[in-house]
């Protein structure tokens, strides 16, 4: 298993966090909500992408991706897998997400807005793109199996569940 959530960044944290009944919503710290009416967030704490990717890898992809990718490498290690005995067009990637970087796709809209459209980043589409999530840990981890990202709301974890079964 694999865990980058505001409870903690790994399985260990985030386990630790839920026995001990702790919360992970806060005040919102990563986006203006001063004209929402709510101001708390359940937000992701003290992730460094460079912990786990080159910082090359981390300005091309989005917040949402980057999660994937740190969460991967730790149910990688988990499952004992080992990378350079394994067939890799036999290792599946399944990730379900209903959104991908939205903060990516307001700071492009601003750009563009403040700056013009030669200013928007080249790599702006790839970074929002729902399924990146999937594409970015099958291309850190050298994964040439089926690449999915299906997004069905709820029923995601089940169906999931269902091709890891298959």
């Amino acid at each position: 298993m694999g865990a980058i959530t505001p409870l903690g960044n790994s399985v260990p944290e985030f386990w630790d966090g839920m026995v001990a009944g702790r919360s992970g919503v806060r005040l919102a710290t990563r986006y203006d909500i001063a004209d929402f009416p709510y101001v708390i967030a359940a937000e992701v704490q003290n992730f460094e992408p460079r912990d786990y990717m080159d910082a090359k890898a981390a300005r091309r992809m989005a917040r949402f991706a980057q999660f994937a990718v740190a969460a991967a490498g730790e149910a990688l290690r988990d499952s004992g897998l080992d990378l350079e005995r394994v067939d890799r067009s036999r290792v599946a990637v399944d990730i379900g997400t209903s959104l991908g970087g939205t903060a990516n796709v307001e700071e492009q809209i601003q750009s563009f807005v403040a700056k013009g459209r030669k200013r928007v980043d080249a790599f702006y589409l790839p970074t929002f793109i729902y399924n990146m999530a999937a594409c970015q840990v099958a291309i850190a981890y050298g994964l040439h199996g089926p690449t999915t990202a299906p997004v069905l709301a709820c029923a995601t974890g089940t169906y999931a569940i269902g091709e890891a079964a298959r």
